[in-house]
């Protein structure tokens, strides 16, 4: 049986209606700029958030939170047929996002507010859900989300972009075990944001949506753009700046329109493919990849 927006809605109320009275448990997350309250009755699922989101915890002060995300876990979820277009709901009511193991929408009401119902069953589903709300939360800061690992290193963020499977996570261990100066920042995604003032720079900020590593809130000046491939041997070759844009578009963590979470994807793609050195980085299951990114930063500094 078809499940429609109005049904969608009335279920979300009423889920937190059954649980108005429960007690809740927190935490308040440093997530770049923002400060952000997490709240759930489920004390299990708020402690998971605080060892995946370590790197992230803010201490509780006085002050109100610039988000507010609020969720709870249920028994019994929506029964979504197999054929449910789940972007309809988005596009029948923009503040919606839906998939088959949670429903979330989202308020401007008082600070930027945010409601979760999440399947309960398994841990997954909750990390699935925080990430989904990843991109909104960045476009509140005026950036977006890339899927690349990187590292920073004197004093500038190595992207290094691809989708699953890539070796983004792959390259954070090599540079963990070989490069004892490089930071990581994250193994799964980057937001990046022009920092402001009249000449605005690229920045970048580690994220803790990895599935290996923690992440670290940093925010270093973007320097260099690599896009994986995976090879038989190592090496760099340049892209022009209209190549570099259409990949970075491919590679940007954008699920949908809300928000104008497209425009502002493209609008920092195209700064980043115009202001960034991008590269394609064929490289082997060995650090000798660092030693020509290292070397052709050399030259770049001289230069």
């Amino acid at each position: 049986m078809k499940i429609d927006v109005g049904d969608v809605i009335k279920y979300l109320h009423c889920t937190f209606a059954a649980h108005e009275h429960d007690q809740t448990h927190s935490i308040w997350l440093n997530l770049w700029r923002f400060l952000i309250k997490i709240e759930s009755p489920s004390l299990e699922s708020i402690q998971m958030l605080r060892a995946q989101y370590a790197n992230f915890i803010a201490p509780v002060c006085g002050v109100k939170p610039d988000a507010v995300i609020r969720f709870v876990l249920a028994d019994s979820f929506l029964d979504f047929p197999l054929d449910t277009d789940y972007h309809g709901y988005t596009k029948a009511d923009n503040s919606l996002l839906v998939a088959p193991f949670f429903i979330i929408r989202f308020s401007d009401d008082g600070p930027y507010f945010i409601e979760m119902v999440v399947e309960d069953g398994d841990e997954s589903f909750l990390f699935s859900a925080m990430r989904a709300v990843a991109p909104y939360l960045a476009i509140r800061q005026g950036g977006t989300l890339m899927h690349a690992s990187a590292v920073s290193y004197g004093d500038r963020l190595y992207a290094f972009i691809g989708q699953s499977g890539a070796g983004k996570s792959t390259v954070i261990k090599l540079l963990s075990q070989s490069e004892g100066l490089a930071t990581a920042l994250t193994d799964e995604a980057v937001m990046i944001e022009a920092d402001g003032g009249h000449l605005p720079r690229l920045v970048g900020w580690g994220t803790p949506y990895g599935r290996e590593h923690r992440g670290a809130n940093l925010c270093v000046p973007l320097g260099y753009c690599f896009f994986l491939v995976q090879d038989t041997t190592t090496y760099l070759a340049q892209l022009r700046p209209t190549e570099a844009a259409t990949r970075l578009m491919s590679n940007l963590w954008c699920i949908n329109t809300l928000g104008g979470l497209a425009a502002n994807a493209l609008e920092i793609a195209v700064c980043i493919s115009e202001q960034v050195p991008c590269y394609e980085l064929h490289f082997e299951l060995n650090c000798r990849f660092w030693e020509q990114i290292k070397q052709l930063t050399a030259v770049g500094s001289r230069s």
